[in-house]
């Protein structure tokens, strides 16, 4: 069944507030005509807990909200039509925990797995649990309960911890519907690795809002 609205979620670093509240705005503006977006928040990171504990809180809202809830970190850049893309595509895989970015460079070890995908040109990838938190969905149903098997202090990234706990395959929609800003990492990463690598969607299914908006104002 295809939701007539969704929710969404942004999880926001303090120091990224100006692109959270950006963020905010551009997907505000990019669904007024469409109002497909009922609600949206922004979660932050007040005292300095960390990525998980703040996905956490998000997810925790997207427990108790009959609507399905997107969450997008600040750094996320959706595609223009972000929000009816996501209607579909929740519709298309109906109880499916979904991931709308696919993204290079990290983690190395699905990187080949993702670049045959691409090639052969499949409409979407299956992988065993969430590698990015860029942007994503689980089903509130997946949520209720399940929610206090995240443990805080876990030895997990915040995407595996996430995905460790949903305990269902993650579905990757190629191509992606966001994209990721790709700038200095403000996470203390559990693996103590810096990133380095291009971290990029492998591929978009169109112009992201922010350069959309961008392409208008220069033309």
């Amino acid at each position: 069944m295809v939701p007539a609205q969704i929710n969404i979620a942004i999880v926001a670093h303090p120091s990224r507030m100006d692109i959270a509240r950006q963020l905010y705005r551009e997907i505000d503006a990019d669904d007024r005509d469409r109002c497909l977006c009922n609600d949206m928040r922004i979660f932050i990171d007040h005292n300095g807990e960390g990525a998980l504990k703040t996905h956490t809180r998000a997810l925790l809202w997207a427990s108790t909200t009959r609507l399905p809830t997107v969450i997008l970190e600040d750094d996320a850049e959706p595609v223009v039509g972000f929000s009816k893309k996501v209607v579909e595509i929740i519709g298309r895989h109906a109880g499916s925990p979904i991931s709308f970015y696919l993204g290079t460079g990290r983690p190395p070890q699905y990187q080949d797995v993702i670049r045959e995908a691409v090639e052969s040109g499949a409409d979407y990838l299956r992988l065993p649990t969430l590698i990015h938190g860029v942007s994503y969905y689980v089903p509130a149903e997946l949520l209720r309960g399940n929610i206090s098997r995240i443990r805080i202090d876990d030895t997990l990234p915040a995407d595996y911890a996430i995905g460790k706990m949903v305990g269902r395959d993650f579905i990757y929609p190629l191509p992606s519907l966001a994209d990721h800003l790709d700038g200095e990492s403000v996470e203390n990463h559990k693996d103590g690795e810096k990133r380095t690598e291009k971290r990029k969607a492998w591929k978009l299914s169109g112009k992201t809002i922010r350069k959309a908006e961008t392409f208008i104002a220069k033309g």
